[in-house]
């Protein structure tokens, strides 16, 4: 935007008048902003971009960094005699309680077209987690509310539960200290005593790697 002031004003100073002409009626027709986009283009292989999110930087040596975190977590394998089974990696991810997609089935021609589900916006919260052997850990799933009452209580939800499933709410759905500190108590501890019983470890002494967001 300001590259477009300053030559607007350039060639308004240089009285340089061939970058706009003046109709019949006085309408004033100007080949500035495409002037000024080949230039920034061919001489300066400038092109014009949406700015990015913090999210989708990335530093020059990531592959670099992500190397020496997975050589970090085989030497403390090996060191600690933590198997494949008790190296877990989680990740939170939220969800729509009613999945909605942007397109549909219509008739031809029709202008408005309506999809089932699109307006609602309620969303949960999954702590998604799987070990290195390829097992996935149980989930927690974080409801939306102020009491209790939000957290299903059908025989699908008492399933879940029986499995090693953590069903919680906040007034937010969003994941914090407090969430991922019961996910530690409910399900991951649970998970790695379960592991220790069937691969004849010890399980008050045997550790685990846990890799948050990786």
């Amino acid at each position: 935007m300001l590259l477009r002031w300053w030559f607007w004003g350039l060639c308004k100073h240089w009285r340089l008048s061939c970058f706009w002409s003046v109709r019949e009626g006085g309408e004033v027709v100007s080949s500035l902003q495409k002037v000024l986009r080949k230039f920034l283009n061919c001489y300066l292989g400038w092109t014009w971009r949406r700015a990015t999110t913090a999210a989708s930087k990335f530093p020059e040596d990531w592959e670099q960094q992500g190397d020496e975190m997975a050589f970090r977590v085989v030497a403390l394998c090996k060191t600690e005699g933590i198997p494949p089974e008790l190296v877990c990696n989680s990740d939170q991810t939220t969800i729509h309680l009613r999945p909605s997609t942007e397109q549909t089935y219509e008739v031809k021609g029709v202008k408005e077209v309506k999809c089932l589900g699109k307006d609602d916006k309620r969303q949960i919260t999954a702590v998604v987690s799987s070990t290195a052997s390829g097992e996935l850990v149980p989930l927690q799933l974080v409801f939306q509310g102020k009491t209790e009452a939000v957290v299903p209580k059908d025989e699908d939800a008492k399933w879940a539960v029986t499995t090693g499933w953590h069903l919680t709410m906040l007034k937010n759905h969003w994941s914090n200290f407090v969430t991922m500190k019961s996910f530690v108590e409910k399900v991951l501890d649970s998970w790695r005593v379960k592991k220790c019983e069937e691969l004849g470890l010890a399980p008050d002494s045997q550790k685990m790697v846990w890799l948050i967001d990786c």
